[in-house]
């Protein structure tokens, strides 16, 4: 019950401050009222542990010969684990959003409050028919967000692209969800049966942008850090927590090499591009693919913990440097955190992440451990990058403003702590998943020191791997088909809808008629 409580809570908070925006109510209370709705949905998703495993049914369903299953809320510890660490995003926003206070919006706070609400519902989404429901209002929810900030044409027809990916995915998992039907069974997320499992991985990597390497945007929209940083975050939370179950099952023996050769493509392709992307937020979506590769190749090893770790790792470590307005020393020790905190040393939040290393061959392991080499490069290279300096920033500001990733940092750690990702089970000081992040952390610190000296041939080579592994001649050549077909179709329209529509319409008519008859042996 504290969950579903802790969702309205996120629901009625941003409807709330909307109708006193409406009547001119001072920023600064509306700041106050969505600071204390996001503490408050918080606190209740920290203590709902205590009442796991719990489902809660939201509705009867029918027809039942559709879905055996009706929409189910299903809190247990992979649930758990990555809405502790979503719910803390809404609450980090709006302390470093302090710093932005002379650009005041609360519908940006709105908004990030209610899309945390629509990630925690996919996130705690008992049965595919719950999770399919909650990522179709998401994913709406996101394009009609988008579509109103985003500035141009071409900004918008990503926007659409991105969306067509995602409603793939989407049927993808209604396509397992009629093979577990037709196999007898019904498709719930506490029992994947394994016949099934490969298509929900595939759903997820193609939400993701894994499977293939791809991105839904050429370039990241000119969107807010806080609400920006929701936006993106929030669908990822909910493909990981599908990630963490079906790691549980594995996918068929048959599929591992294919998925593998494109997990080593897409992590390799989300490194090279995330250490070579301008500054931290055009570098967002390879930090996810990258990240969100490790986690996937760990689901297909079936690590469930592994797959968690790089999967919280990807939330807290990323959400600390895209929500860094500004740098001092104390900020810079935080971000510092964030590094060791994916870093994969011993007694570390992602350190059950190394078990990776130790299922994968020694060729796998080499290029998985300098994709993250190129993940911690990146990291290190775009923090050390000085950001402009704030305007109107007051000395009170620069104090509340680290209280989020300070929150960042303790939620990450204490997660960690609580479930057991910073314990070494599984590994010892004679395996490779033991020494795997030590040596992926020296080979970033060598590439840090070559990069200051104007190593030119690593800057070609990252940008050959860039082109090469990044598939986008392949999206801009469907684009291209899309046009042209459409120009086509518009031509044809055009010839029909004329003075001589009813005679070109006969002779098309007569012509597929004789086709027919010739295919079918009459002639």
């Amino acid at each position: 019950m504290l969950i579903f409580l802790s969702i309205l809570l996120l629901f009625s908070v941003p409807i709330i401050i909307l109708v006193l925006d409406r009547f001119r109510v001072r920023a600064g209370y509306l700041w106050f009222f969505a600071l204390g709705g996001a503490l408050t949905a918080w606190i209740l998703i920290l203590v709902a542990r205590l009442q796991s495993p719990t489902i809660i049914t939201l509705m009867q369903w029918r027809p039942a010969t559709l879905f055996s299953a009706t929409p189910a809320l299903l809190l247990d510890e992979i649930s758990w684990v990555y809405a502790a660490a979503l719910a803390a995003f809404p609450l980090a926003v709006l302390l470093t959003d302090i710093l932005r206070f002379t650009d005041v919006d609360p519908q940006a706070w709105a908004a990030s409050l209610a899309m945390t609400g629509l990630g925690l519902l996919a996130v705690f989404a008992g049965n595919p028919l719950t999770l399919m429901l909650a990522w179709a209002v998401a994913d709406l929810s996101e394009t009609f967000l988008l579509l109103q900030r985003v500035p141009t044409s071409g900004h918008r027809e990503r926007v659409v692209v991105a969306l067509s990916v995602r409603l793939v995915g989407l049927l993808l998992v209604l396509a397992a969800t009629l093979q577990a039907l037709s196999l007898g069974t019904a498709l719930v997320f506490d029992a994947i049966p394994a016949e099934v499992s490969g298509l929900l991985l595939l759903a997820v990597g193609l939400r993701l942008g894994v499977l293939p390497p791809h991105q839904p945007f050429f370039q990241e929209p000119p969107l807010r850090r806080g609400l920006g940083t929701i936006v993106r975050l929030t669908p990822v939370t909910s493909c990981l927590v599908v990630l963490a179950r079906v790691a549980h099952v594995g996918v068929p023996a048959s599929w591992q090499p294919y998925l593998l050769a494109v997990g080593v493509a897409a992590a390799l392709y989300g490194g090279f591009a995330w250490f070579q992307a301008p500054n931290e937020l055009d570098g967002r979506p390879y930090w996810i693919l990258g990240m969100a590769t490790m986690a996937l190749v760990s689901a297909v090893y079936r690590l469930p913990d592994a797959s968690m770790a790089w999967g919280v790792a990807l939330l807290a470590s990323g959400g600390i440097l895209f929500l860094i307005s500004y740098r001092s020393r104390f900020v810079s020790a935080l971000a510092f955190l964030g590094i060791i905190s994916f870093s994969l040393f011993p007694f570390t939040p992602a350190w059950r992440g190394g078990i990776l290393y130790s299922h994968s061959g020694f060729f796998l392991v080499l290029l998985f451990v300098l994709a993250h080499a190129l993940l911690l490069l990146g990291y290190a290279r775009h923090l050390l990058q000085k950001p402009p300096p704030g305007e109107g920033v007051e000395r009170w500001m620069l104090i509340v403003c680290p209280l989020g990733l300070i929150l960042l940092v303790i939620a990450h750690w204490g997660i960690a702590l609580s479930h057991g990702l910073a314990r070494g089970s599984g590994l010892s000081m004679n395996s490779v998943g033991w020494w795997g992040g030590i040596v992926a952390f020296c080979l970033a610190v060598v590439f840090l020191f070559l990069r200051k000296l104007q190593f030119a041939m690593l800057s070609s080579i990252a940008t050959g791997l860039r082109g090469l592994l990044s598939l986008e001649w392949m999206y801009r050549l469907f684009w291209w088909l899309y046009h042209t077909a459409s120009r086509f179709f518009s031509s044809i329209s055009l010839i029909l809808e004329g003075e001589g529509g009813v005679l070109w319409s006969l002779i098309m008519l007569i012509l597929l008629v004789s086709l027919m008859i010739q295919l079918s042996g009459g002639g």
